[in-house]
């Protein structure tokens, strides 16, 4: 190792002679050293021995600049994003460098690009708008981050602006698939906004489930069964909640399509059933006869300890028909297709002399003392007519008169003719006077087919209210129009 200063001495022979050769050993040995050379010049070598590094003077003769390790290992300055530490010749603001300790950096353009860590790797770390793009062997845009948007798109270049944008690709029907490593593992997504609950979209064995708050919201099962509340749900929408709302700014409807063409009467099209811990204890249900458009609605109930009943039933051609007792035939619901209301009684017990099916009204309406009050009107044409019981309950209120007063009518027609109205029973008075109470009046209006018969009744000389019990059978039907109940 040698160093000099590169003078040769005015001396003897033998000293010049010494003095050259340490020239040449500066020379041969890159001036090594462990202290800089005492003179200096432009672009001379210093092989400095004390941090084993190959140096080379500056232009300005004013500095040393670092080469490379003596030990054959390149180094370079930290430089910059501005000023790589290592760059090309002709665009010296792209190459790498080295942020800080433990870090390589890319530039270009003098903004870094990728910042590599010993704990990860930064793509735009500086935060610059800078796409990032993946290119397959046929698409440039296989995976595309559009730093401008924020945007992800895979098969497709972002520009809708939305968080994660895919494209699927002909031939290959999964777009997204997460598959969860090991058994009885469940792959997820989570989908929770901060300060809330967990929320995710969990896959099992099982089910497919949506949860809310780290509970079931949504569960679908292997048998495509749907549930919202219930994570085993038991039919194709499985609801557990105690509301279900359907709501629109036009008219909300649900429909209940039947597919399949009715093959026989009484093909059912639509059903809804009520469950009560697990038993049908009502149904609403439409449906349909053999024939075209020819169909009709039902509901069902259950009293304790009997079947469930067919109770009410609106024909096609807007016949209603009420049954309220036990029935067993079904067709005797439908006697007619005359458009009026239709009311079955038990044949049991007080009213058995009535034969099965026989249209029955009986209805409660109460009176007010010194007021007209119309029971019902009926309305037929032709050959009809009706049988009519009248009771009348009298309240405490009256001092002379408490119980009941009861009387019967027959009101026939024979074609558009008036009604002829009968007295068939005298008044069976239960009490302890012997006055009338009431006085019921039949009153007429219209004439031929339009014709209605009402009865008009006025309680007079009572303290109270009178509850009227009215019970009209139909004798005959041929045209009968219509029988309505009021109050």
């Amino acid at each position: 190792m040698a160093t000099h200063d590169y003078v040769i001495d005015n001396s003897t022979g033998a000293n010049v002679r010494s003095d050259l050769n340490s020239v040449l050993q500066a020379i041969l040995s890159n001036n090594s050293s462990s202290s800089a050379p005492s003179t200096t010049a432009a672009y001379m070598w210093w092989a400095d021995t004390n941090t084993g590094i190959l140096k080379i003077r500056n232009s300005a003769n004013n500095a040393w600049v670092e080469l490379l390790q003596l030990d054959g290992t390149l180094t370079l300055e930290d430089g910059s994003a501005s000023t790589p530490g290592l760059a090309f010749r002709d665009d010296l603001n792209t190459g790498i460098f080295s942020s800080d300790a433990d870090h390589f950096n890319i530039a270009t353009g003098g903004t870094e690009r990728v910042k590599f860590g010993t704990t990860g790797v930064a793509f735009n770390d500086g935060g610059a708008d800078y796409d990032f793009r993946i290119e397959s062997d046929t698409n440039v845009n296989c995976f595309t981050l559009d730093a401008g948007k924020s945007s992800i798109g895979i098969n497709k270049d972002p520009t809708t602006g939305y968080g994660l944008d895919i494209l699927g690709v002909s031939g290959y029907e999964d777009i997204f698939r997460i598959t969860a490593v090991g058994t009885n593992i469940g792959p997820r997504i989570n989908l929770t906004p901060t300060g809330t609950g967990i929320n995710r979209i969990n896959a099992t064995a099982n089910n497919l489930q949506l949860q809310q708050g780290g509970n079931a919201a949504l569960t679908i099962n292997t048998s495509q069964n749907v549930g919202i509340g219930v994570t085993s749900p038991a039919a194709k929408v499985h609801i557990v909640g105690s509301e279900l709302r359907h709501e629109n700014s036009s008219i909300p409807f649900i429909r209940l399509k039947s597919t399949n063409a009715p093959g026989s009467n009484n093909f059912d099209i639509g059903r809804i059933l009520f469950d009560s811990a697990g038993v049908t204890t009502g149904i609403l249900d439409f449906k349909r006869q053999g024939a075209t458009d020819d169909s009709y609605f039902t509901i069902f109930g259950k009293q304790s300890a009997t079947d469930i009943q067919e109770r009410i039933r609106v024909t096609s051609k807007g016949c209603l028909y009420v049954h309220a007792g036990q029935q067993t035939n079904l067709t005797n619901m439908n006697k007619d297709d005359h458009s009026m209301p239709k009311f079955f009684e038990n044949t049991t017990g007080q009213d058995n002399n009535l034969v099965a099916g026989v249209l029955h009204f009986k209805s409660i309406v109460r009176g007010t003392s010194g007021t007209n009050d119309t029971l019902f009107t009926f309305e037929g044409g032709s050959n009809c007519g009706f049988f009519c019981e009248i009771t009348a309950y009298f309240s405490s209120a009256i001092t002379d008169f408490q119980g009941r007063q009861r009387m019967w009518w027959r009101a026939t027609r024979s074609g558009n003719n008036n009604f002829s109205v009968t007295q068939a029973h005298n008044y069976d008075k239960v009490g302890t006077a012997t006055n009338v109470y009431f006085n019921p009046i039949w009153t007429s209006s219209g004439s031929g087919a339009n014709q209605v018969l009402g009865v008009n009744v006025q309680s007079t000389g009572m303290g109270a209210y009178v509850r009227f019990v009215l019970i009209a059978r139909i004798i005959a039907h041929d045209s009968i129009r219509s029988m309505t109940i009021n109050r």
